[in-house]
């Protein structure tokens, strides 16, 4: 008889509860006559390859060096030109740093021309800390690589190589000291 009056005490117990929190959520629920989210305009196909760009080439690990210079997109009515400066990063050894430059060309190149949008060439331009005769440093251009629609439409990218790309590139030019870099 004991545990009868205990267990509808507690089933009380827990109906009260139940009103008590249904109060408190029905009180502190938001207003219904907020106004709607105002409609955000979708990027722009320029703002989209650019994020593109940023997402493959990501940071410089070089102090005080920015990894994008610029990012320039034209639209030419036949589709994107597109030139990116950009900062190339330090590594262990020179034959690193050129592999990783060529890395970061292929993957960009490789995100862009697999993108939904009419690419009809991409530059791109690398720099680096150079040192001249007079051991002065200075950020110089050490890279300039070109790929054209016509020669990325032939590329299956899922078996392309970054060496295998750079050894078909529309142009590709090296400062002659990363040249006998291998």
């Amino acid at each position: 008889m004991k545990a009868l009056k205990w267990i509808g005490i507690i089933i009380g117990g827990l109906v009260v509860l139940f009103i008590i929190i249904g109060i408190i959520a029905v009180v502190t629920s938001p207003d219904d006559t907020e106004e709607p989210a105002q409609n955000v305009e979708a990027p722009t196909s320029e703002e989209t390859i650019t994020a593109i760009i940023q997402n493959e080439l990501g940071t410089c690990n070089r102090e005080g060096v920015e990894k994008i210079a610029g990012i320039d997109i034209v639209n030419a009515g036949y589709g994107y030109n597109i030139d990116i400066h950009f900062a190339i990063d330090d590594n262990l050894t020179e034959s690193f740093i050129k592999g990783g430059v060529q890395m970061d060309v292929f993957d960009t190149m490789k995100a862009i021309y697999s993108s939904e949008y009419d690419i009809q060439w991409v530059d791109m331009y690398g720099t680096f800390s150079m040192v001249d005769k007079y051991g002065n440093a200075s950020e110089i251009e050490v890279l300039h690589a070109r790929l054209g629609k016509d020669t990325a439409s032939k590329i299956n990218w899922d078996n392309m190589t970054r060496e295998g790309l750079f050894d078909i590139l529309d142009f590709l030019q090296w400062h002659p000291a990363f040249r006998t870099i291998s």
